[in-house]
């Protein structure tokens, strides 16, 4: 929006495109009117009562949908509309105004709150401005096909207020930066107790920028809320080689901040196993648990602990992301006393010659597996009942009812 008199407040304005619409397609200009409905206000949600013929319509966010107020100045004659922001909160925010209705013909743009105080206070002296088709064009880092690389270390965000790259709602501006470690490693991506920015912070991974075909690996709002850091933070196992799309956007606040990427090893990770052997007659040499993983060592043993209740557990010291592959094991260490594991839960390995359980190991805190039944991929069925059961009645104090065809064959 290009403000065009009067002179005190002239110049250019930050202003983003309603979906809806005929878009700006040549510059509009005109003299500004506030708009105000017949309830007397000017978020226009009721029919207006203002003549808006040849004007431009500025009106308030807030009550109703966009295109109702849209609608509503289109058609008390005005020829475009600006609607100003009405969250206080991110002063210098606009955001995207979306809906449809076929009906409307005039373009409208949301300008932020700060902007819009500054040209309502001259309504009543020759506001006038051009809607321009004039687009600024995204700088590096407001588009995520302009994303900055950057690697470990501390960097600055100037501002988020750009009017470009929001993914998600409630934002209108975003920043983005492709991070790729070269090892697979521990990686803490935050600006906490770097600053106290209000910010949103969402890490993806994708084949490339389209919204559909990126994948949310972990995502913070804030820090430490209940005490004020309104910050973010967050971990994840970051694999060598990967690209990371880093993405800051502006819900809260558009204002600059710090923030840091620190690479760290591999956190170590027990997992606890559990086998149920129910079902099974458990040989006197106890339940063993054969397993390795793809980053080498070797096929390992370990004897699992009786629970008392049927089943047999073992814990084994592992790394995030191993790939692990493991049998459960009914007598000494021998593959001959392994169990069959279904293809259905089976992986083939090149440890061993036949299917194995497996996973990822995707925490970076101690876990556990859920129990499963020998030989099977879920948990064990309830086992028929050793007897029949035996049902005891009185039938002492029984009246005998009307007699009926079938009373010949009924005994007590």
């Amino acid at each position: 929006v290009v403000v065009n008199a009067p002179a005190n407040v002239a110049g250019n304005y930050d202003a983003l495109q309603a979906v809806f619409g005929p878009g700006i397609t040549m510059d509009i200009t005109a003299n500004v009117v506030e708009a105000v409905d017949t309830a007397g206000l000017t978020t226009v949600c009721d029919s207006i009562a203002t003549d808006l013929t040849g004007a431009i319509a500025l009106v308030d966010r807030g009550a109703c949908a966009f295109v109702t107020k849209v609608l509503n100045a289109q058609t008390k004659g005005a020829i475009g509309v600006i609607v100003c922001n009405s969250n206080q909160n991110v002063p210098t925010q606009a955001i995207t105004m979306g809906g449809t209705e076929p009906a409307i013909t005039i373009p409208s743009v949301m300008i932020p709150y700060a902007q819009c105080q500054t040209i309502r206070a001259e309504l009543g002296n020759g506001l006038n401005v051009t809607l321009t088709t004039t687009v600024d064009p995204p700088l590096p880092g407001e588009l995520c096909s302009e994303a900055i690389v950057i690697g470990a270390g501390t960097h600055t965000v100037d501002t988020v207020a750009s009017g470009y790259g929001a993914l998600f709602a409630g934002a209108s501006n975003a920043v983005s930066y492709f991070y790729t470690p070269a090892a697979d490693g521990l990686i803490t991506v935050r600006s906490c107790g770097l600053s106290d920015v209000d910010t949103r912070l969402v890490i993806m991974t994708g084949p490339d920028c389209d919204p559909a075909n990126l994948t949310v690996v972990t995502s913070n709002d804030d820090c430490d809320p209940d005490n004020g850091n309104f910050a973010s933070e967050v971990q994840f196992l970051g694999i060598g080689g990967t690209s990371y799309l880093v993405y800051w956007d502006d819900p809260w606040s558009n204002n600059g901040f710090d923030f840091e990427i620190v690479e760290d090893a591999l956190p170590a990770v027990n997992g606890t196993f559990t086998v149920d052997m129910s079902n099974e007659v458990v040989s006197g040499d106890g339940v063993n648990m054969f397993w390795s993983t793809a980053q080498g060592g070797g096929l390992n043993v370990t004897p699992m602990t009786d629970n008392g209740d049927g089943t047999y557990s073992a814990t084994i010291a592992l790394t995030a992301l191993d790939s692990l592959g493991w049998l459960y094991i009914n007598g000494a260490a021998d593959l001959a006393n392994a169990e069959t594991v279904p293809a259905d839960c089976g992986f083939a390995n090149n440890v061993l010659p036949v299917l194995v359980r497996g996973l990822v190991v995707t925490s970076v805190d101690d876990f556990t597996v859920p129990t499963v039944c020998y030989s099977l991929c879920t948990v064990c069925p309830i086992s028929d009942c050793a007897e029949a059961p035996t049902v005891f009645e009185d039938l002492d104090d029984y009246t005998l009812g009307a007699v009926g065809p079938q009373s010949a064959v009924w005994t007590t």
